[in-house]
């Protein structure tokens, strides 16, 4: 699960400001809606003030792209990696002018297709976006799962590149690498 967390981490990023207006009393997503960000792998994302993330993957099986958005809320009987979760759910932990934190939290899952998916496997994951300058961001991913913890950092660079926000999809139910859900 780590694996795709951290993919679809480094897929969501994005900030715009307006330099005419205070951006004092608004919040990361807002100031930064509408500014595209990429990971080191060439992936895009963005944030919303409607959704924790709005990221773009590319569906090896057609060669396209698609656009995925991440809500707030608990999903049940979620697929990823050979098992079925009972739920994740996301919540957002901090959001300030400069940095946004939002958290994954797994349930336990059960086996589908022989696949280990005892709690050792359960991974929650907290995501938390800070903004270093104009042009870079960072992100640090910080995975737990049994006794475990990792963290992950990742730059991002702002990008004159884009893609439509029209007809996204909510990830949670739909990935193009095999049908198993997006957790981040």
């Amino acid at each position: 699960m780590k694996k795709l967390l951290l993919l679809s981490a480094l897929l969501v990023f994005a900030c715009s400001s307006d330099d005419s207006s205070s951006n004092s009393d608004q919040l990361f997503r807002s100031i930064y809606s509408g500014t595209f960000w990429e990971n080191p792998d060439g992936d895009l994302g963005t944030f919303s003030t409607d959704h924790i993330i709005v990221g773009q993957q590319l569906d090896y099986d057609t060669g396209n792209y698609y656009c995925y958005y991440t809500d707030v809320g608990t999903y049940n009987n979620v697929p990823y990696d050979g098992c079925i979760y009972d739920s994740v759910t996301y919540v957002i932990i901090d959001e300030t002018p400069v940095s946004f934190t939002a958290r994954q939290i797994t349930s336990s899952g059960a086996v589908d297709d022989g696949t280990d998916c005892s709690d050792e496997q359960q991974e929650d994951a907290t995501l938390h976006f800070q903004i270093l300058n104009d042009n870079v961001m960072e992100v640090t991913i910080t995975y737990e799962w049994g006794s475990n913890v990792e963290t992950d950092n990742i730059t991002l660079v702002k990008s004159t590149d884009s893609f439509s926000l029209q007809n996204c999809i909510n990830g949670i139910y739909n990935d193009a690498e095999g049908g198993d859900a997006i957790m981040w």
